[in-house]
Formats: C-alpha cells, sequence, structure tokens
C-alpha cells in the first residue's frame, strides 16, 4: 500500500467569491465599503461554523458551505434573491449541494486581445509571451509551449 501523503495545514482564506485577486502586476483592491460588514461577519462566524462542522476553518472556507455562508451574505446585503442560496446551506452540506451543485468545471483564464496585423503579429506575440514568461511561477511552466503550438489563425 502507497504511503498516505500528509500536506500541511493550509491558510484559511475566505470563500473564494470574496477573496481579492489580482495578477502578480497589481496589487488586489481594497473592500468596497459595503462588503465590509459581509466580510467581518464570515471572519466572525466562520470560526464557529468550521467548529460546528467538525472541518478546519481552510476547510470550511473552501467548501460549498462556506460559499455558501459567503452568497448568502452578500444576498442580505446587496439585495435578496441574486444568488438563490438558502442560509442553511451555510452547515448543511445537503442544502449546500443543491444550491450551488453541479458537474461543471469552471477554468477563469485571463487573456489578452491581440489584433490581426500581419506585421506586427509575430513581435507582438513574442512580446507578449516573453513578459508572461519574465512573470509567469512554476505552476505555468509549459504553457508557453502549448501558446506557441496553437493555431494562431484561428
Amino acid at each position: 500500500m502507497a504511503p498516505k501523503l500528509i500536506l500541511p495545514p493550509r491558510t484559511p482564506r475566505l470563500p473564494l467569491v470574496l477573496q481579492r485577486r489580482s495578477t502578480e502586476e497589481y496589487t488586489p483592491l481594497p473592500y468596497d465599503p459595503p462588503n465590509l460588514p459581509i466580510v467581518a461577519r464570515l471572519r466572525a462566524e466562520g470560526p464557529k461554523q468550521a467548529v460546528r462542522l467538525g472541518m478546519s476553518l481552510a476547510d470550511y472556507w473552501s467548501s460549498r458551505q462556506g460559499t455558501a455562508a459567503a452568497l448568502s451574505a452578500l444576498d442580505e446585503i446587496w439585495g435578496e434573491g441574486f444568488y438563490n442560496v438558502p442560509p442553511e446551506a451555510a452547515l448543511d452540506r445537503a442544502a449546500a449541494d443543491a444550491a450551488l451543485g453541479g458537474d461543471q468545471l469552471i477554468i477563469d483564464v485571463q487573456t489578452h486581445y491581440v489584433s490581426d496585423r500581419p506585421k506586427a503579429t509575430q513581435v507582438t506575440i513574442d512580446a507578449i509571451i516573453g513578459l508572461a514568461e519574465s512573470v509567469s511561477a512554476d505552476r505555468f511552466k509549459g504553457l508557453d509551449k502549448l501558446v506557441r503550438n496553437q493555431n494562431q489563425a484561428g
């Protein structure tokens, strides 16, 4: 039997829908003032809910229940009904699965549009790939080959 992989504990981060994200080029924007009560509420309630469910805070906030808690809080502040997530989904896995379940995989790929200019295309492509290579993290290694091998004409 293969040895069990033991990973170090993860740092708790708010549910993804409330994380401030950006590229390595820019610092993430601060929270808008109306969202500050939501963040404060989740930071106060999250540890209690995680304990209730027997989960670490990192696991709770990355779970469907944690996402449901964040979406429910957003609905309360911004107007109910947009996300259509019942409050009980913050603690009930079946309710969270029913509200947020699905078999879709979502990958958010950030791209840059480069117009079709035959004389400048290769120079522009090389410049963009060069920039990407200079700031890319290890998780992006190998994508340069994939991009270079794509049919640039469509």
